[in-house]
């Protein structure tokens, strides 16, 4: 039982993800509409719609980095957790798979002009994530390597994030998901006439 529940919520932690936390998610709503209404033909309400999306989109790849970079980890160590903690993996990931799913088909159903600015954002956002915790992890090995090693299983974390950076690497490898929406970003209207010099 809670003494003085509001020396919870108003203690350090409760101030950073009670007030911190909304107001820097309303500021990127501001700035992903201020910048999402300088496409020709977004409305306010879709770009709102499709930050929600990205933004929910990568809560959902964060239950799954949760989930999946312990279980790795163990594997790559040979140990093993009990029955439950494995259980509460799979939750974790099928709830962050849920999420994701869900509101990256919301994000393909919102015009194309709309969801420009917040797809890119969220495809560079990993494309930065990927490279970060390639390199750091790469660097993390080699400087572990050259000072003479460390303790047993010293390599399996970094490894194991190495292994992620790779994988978001490959999985953005490409901006197939935002390019099917810049051939239509400015394209002139039909029966519009291009005029020349004759």
């Amino acid at each position: 039982m809670v003494d003085n529940p509001l020396s919870t919520m108003f203690g350090m932690v409760g101030v950073v993800y009670g007030l911190f936390a909304p107001l820097t998610i309303i500021l990127l709503l501001l700035l992903f509409v201020f910048a999402g209404m300088h496409t020709p033909g977004a409305k306010v309400q879709k770009v709102l719609q499709a930050t929600y999306c990205v933004i929910m989109m990568s809560i959902g790849i964060l239950l799954m980095t949760v989930a999946a970079i312990p279980t790795v980890a163990s594997v790559l160590a040979s140990m093993s957790y009990s029955g439950s903690t494995y259980i509460a993996f799979l939750t974790l990931f099928l709830t962050g798979g849920a999420v994701f799913l869900h509101h990256d088909r919301w994000l393909q159903s919102i015009d194309q002009a709309s969801a420009l600015v917040p797809s890119l954002v969220y495809l560079y956002l990993f494309k930065a994530i990927g490279v970060l915790a390639t390199l750091l992890s790469l660097l993390s090995l080699l400087l572990t390597l050259i000072f003479g090693g460390g303790d047993t299983g010293w390599w399996v974390m970094p490894t194991t994030v190495l292994l992620y950076g790779l994988l978001v690497m490959w999985s953005t490898r490409t901006e197939q998901s935002p390019a099917q929406f810049l051939p239509h970003i400015g394209t002139p209207a039909k029966g519009r006439k291009k005029h020349g010099r004759k």
